[in-house]
């Protein structure tokens, strides 16, 4: 699916030297940059579910331990 990207001048120009140092396109390193980002938010919520989880039980566990 086809997209307009607009930047400001300088990150235009950053993304410009982003991709000759890569050897790659703009669009590619743009591309490469979004799945970076939403793999990051992906796995901080992934964490951020588990301390849900396992806050709990280690207050329990913890708790428990202490009465011991």
């Amino acid at each position: 699916m086809a997209m307009t990207l607009r930047l400001s001048d300088e990150d235009d120009e950053a993304l410009e030297r982003q991709a000759r140092r890569e050897g790659l396109s703009k669009q590619a390193v743009a591309a490469k940059a979004i799945r970076l980002y939403v793999a990051e938010r992906d796995l901080a919520s992934d964490v951020g579910e588990a301390l849900d989880v396992l806050t709990p039980r280690y207050q329990r566990l913890s708790n428990r331990l202490g009465s011991v």
